[in-house]
């Protein structure tokens, strides 16, 4: 600071006297002038020491120890005046079915410097265990008891003891209900056996009831078994003769032949080793005035469209023609398991189709059969006698009261007295049913119909044999057809239609199991193989029939197949046809060649065919008679079966039951007379 005063007044010195002239200026007597400015002259500095300050001695005081203050002690991990908690329980198990947790305490206690406090809470136990649950007897609880209960207690052999299997639970000790309602524990299997298979007339068949027990899904044996004979049969009295008439034709023999008679009337005869020689059939083959057409002709075991009755029709084959030059010198010879097919034909066929008037069957076995023997079917490569008209049991038939148009069944069962000729597959089928045989060679559906119901009515057993008789050889003549060339018929228009009912019918009164799988192989077997189906693909086996292959449930594929043409080529005849909508997807329908083709369909109700008499119209009859028989299931077809319900309904004019709605519905093609008037009368019983 010192220096810093000095410097400010030196420098107003100078500042004051910068302006003097060199020569005039003065500087103070601490300066001297050089070179024309005043400097300081040099002085010398005298730097005065420090003064040391005096130290007075401090007293210190004095200081008193702080006691030492320890930290309280901890319990492991946990500090001081922390907790810990546990749950513990009243009892260390409690019963099955129940919760430790309802007998659960959480308990604490408190670190207090390194000792723990009581637990709170009086439960001591720290384990808690749910009690095993009780068995039941020799089955665990959870686990399940199982056994095999029958629907009835028994039944007759052919018939099945329907089982099932039911099950209950164990839970602690305590059993639930048995499953099912099935409430037989056994099932008794009856059967009558004879000690011969044949006596002499004026004998007596012995037989014995043997029965076999059913229980738990195991069936045992039959006891007694000491009769082994199916059938006991009396021998016809075996006549010999030289020649058979039947309808019109007659066969003459070289030799006497034993013959006979089945129980619909046809005859056998009995080949003697090297065949029944036939010499004569009369009225035997001609050739038309024409000089073109072959008459009269005679088929062995017809089974297909080939044949060889008349070539003014379709698909005749001369070499299938039998009966061209027998004579004396060029017999037939008739061998064991064949049956002869002859014919005569209409001069001028009766409106171009049904060109053999008359035909009758001569049939040659290797043994007599059985009084009352069924005529084995005409085109069956086995021959095979499916029973007797004495193991017929007439209760499996209905006893309805019929209703007011019904025909008497006596005169009615003339109608099937002779062969239809229904074996050929084809739409040509037609054209070779006698026209003395069958009651209407195309519009015959109707007919197949109300014998099917007249056997359901409750006339007495005798007013219906005959009848049903000729019902049951109607069906193994065509179930013959079917085992002879493994397929059925063909689903077209309205061709084809009433062959299955009478196949199942005659397997049902026959107790065949061989003749009633022809349901398992028909119907909804089209679609229940992997990879087949409808449009052509069916399955290995599949039997067609018309009242099943024609039928369906509309789908999503049908949606699409049917919304575009081509590929869409619907039969247009009756009108516009109309494609299938989303809206109409599970609709039961009926299909113009619709297993074959389904590209053919049409969703109008006036699609060509649909309405037609040999159809849906009239197969009702056969319809409704499988649901008096219980027999739905072995039909095996339910779109057939709905499809019956939403036609007579429209057809009548009512709401289709299903609730779908089709383009033209309307009225129209109802069954009427008789067959309508039991399907309205009685379908709503089953």
């Amino acid at each position: 600071m010192r220096y810093l005063l000095i410097i400010i007044p030196s420098s107003l010195i100078l500042l004051l006297t910068s302006c003097v002239p060199d020569a005039n200026k003065k500087c103070n007597e601490n300066q001297v002038l050089e070179n024309g400015a005043c400097v300081l002259k040099e002085q010398r500095v005298v730097v005065e020491p420090t003064p040391i300050p005096t130290i007075v001695p401090t007293t210190i005081p004095t200081i008193t120890p702080v006691p030492t203050i320890q930290p309280k002690l901890s319990c492991g991990s946990i500090p001081h005046n922390g907790t810990e908690s546990r749950i513990a329980y009243s009892a260390t198990s409690v019963a099955y079915g129940q919760s430790c947790s309802s007998i659960q305490q959480t308990q604490t206690r408190t670190c207090n410097n390194g000792v723990w406090s009581a637990w709170s809470g009086s439960y001591q136990y720290l384990t808690c265990s749910v009690q095993a649950a009780l068995a039941c007897g020799t089955i665990a609880s959870d686990a399940f008891e199982v056994r095999t209960m029958y629907q009835t207690a028994a039944v007759n052999e052919g018939q099945t003891c329907v089982s099932e299997i039911q099950n209950r639970k164990c839970t602690n000790g305590q059993f639930e209900t048995w499953s099912g309602t099935y409430t037989q524990f056994k099932c008794v299997i009856t059967r009558i056996r004879y000690e011969s298979s044949t006596i002499n007339s004026g004998e007596t068949c012995k037989s014995q009831t043997q029965i076999m027990t059913c229980e738990n899904a195991i069936c045992g044996v039959w006891i007694p078994n000491t009769y082994t004979n199916n059938n006991c049969n009396i021998v016809a009295d075996v006549s010999l003769t030289t020649s058979i008439t039947q309808y019109g034709i007659t066969w003459t023999f070289a030799a006497p032949v034993k013959y006979g008679q089945f129980a619909n009337g046809d005859y056998w005869v009995v080949d003697p080793g090297d065949g029944v020689k036939i010499i004569k059939i009369n009225p035997g083959h001609v050739v038309h005035t024409d000089g073109v057409r072959h008459m009269n002709g005679s088929m062995l075991n017809p089974k297909d469209a080939t044949q060889g009755f008349d070539s003014g029709t379709f698909s005749y084959d001369v070499k299938y023609n039998h009966g061209i030059g027998v004579s004396q010198d060029s017999p037939l010879i008739l061998k064991a398991n064949n049956a002869l097919v002859s014919t005569i034909s209409n001069e001028n066929p009766i409106d171009k189709t049904s060109f053999p008037k008359s035909a009758a069957i001569l049939t040659c076995l290797n043994y007599v059969p059985a009084q009352g023997s069924f005529r084995p079917g005409y085109s069956d490569p086995d021959k095979t006698i499916y029973g007797t008209i004495n193991n017929l049991d007439y209760s499996k038939l209905g006893k309805l009261t019929p209703t007011k148009s019904a025909p008497d069944p006596i005169l009615f069962a003339q109608k099937f007295q002779r062969t239809w000729l229904m074996h050929s597959p084809s739409w040509t089928s037609r054209f070779i049913h006698p026209s003395d045989n069958i009651p209407d060679n195309y519009y015959y559906t109707n007919t197949l119909s109300i014998a099917a119901l007249l056997l359901h009515c409750n006339f007495t057993n005798a007013q219906k044999e005959k009848l049903l008789i000729n019902f049951i050889q109607h069906g193994i003549d065509l179930y013959g057809a079917i085992k002879a060339r493994g397929y059925g018929w063909t689903s077209a228009a309205g061709v084809g239609w009433g062959r299955k009912w009478p196949i199942l019918f005659a397997g049902i009164m026959l107790d065949s199991n061989e003749i009633k799988k022809v349901g398992q192989y028909s119907g909804d077997y089209l679609n229940a193989v992997p990879g087949y189906g409808p449009g052509g693909k069916n399955p290995p086996g599949y039997l067609r029939f018309a009242e099943d292959s024609l039928m369906f449930y509309v789908s999503q594929a049908d949606v699409d197949r049917t919304s575009t043409r081509p590929p869409w080529s619907p039969d247009d005849r009756s009108g516009t046809a109309f494609p299938y909508t989303t809206a109409m997807i599970g609709m039961p329908e009926w299909g113009h060649r619709y297993s074959d083709n389904f590209y053919q369909v049409d969703a109008a109700w006036y699609a060509v065919y649909r309405t037609i008499g040999s159809g849906t119209q009239y197969i009702v009859g056969a319809t409704l008679s499988a649901y008096i028989m219980g027999a739905k299931d072995l039909w095996n077809c339910k779109a057939h079966f709905d499809y019956v319900d939403r036609y007579v309904a429209i057809s009548k004019g009512a709401p289709d039951p299903f609730g779908y709605i089709v383009p033209s519905q309307k009225a129209g093609g109802a069954p009427g007379g008789f067959v309508g008037e039991m399907f309205d009368t009685y379908r709503k019983n089953y």
